[in-house]
């Protein structure tokens, strides 16, 4: 390998090695701690990744427990089978049904909707 390529990439890598350094120290977020410095997220979060896995180091999993309440409402069979269409978007729900679907349907189909 030439010796100024070798410089080169190790002179990089010390100053990746500086920088998540001085980021682990100063407790800042990657985004916050890359803007002060005017370095590029997605290369930061390339070589703290990159040096992570050359030093070893694994990140333990994290697990969130997730509890699903029992849902006390079930929604009753439509009579004639015609399905319904349902949108889901922004911060609401629309629902475009036809003329001939049942109302206490759609009030429990709303009910859990908004459970949701």
């Amino acid at each position: 390998m030439d010796r100024s390529n070798a410089r080169g990439r190790d002179s990089k890598l010390n100053f990746w090695q500086e920088h998540i350094a001085g980021w682990k120290a100063s407790g800042l977020s990657q985004l916050v701690y890359c803007r002060n410095n005017n370095l590029a997220v997605a290369t930061f979060g390339y070589w703290r990744r990159k040096l992570k896995l050359q030093s070893g180091e694994v990140d333990k999993p994290r697990f969130y427990p997730l509890a699903v309440a029992p849902s006390q409402q079930t929604i009753p069979p439509h009579k004639d089978g015609k399905p319904f269409r349902l949108l889901l978007g922004g911060h609401r729900f629309v629902i475009e049904i036809d003329n001939e679907f049942s109302s206490s349907t759609l009030q429990h189909i709303v009910r859990a909707l908004e459970q949701i």
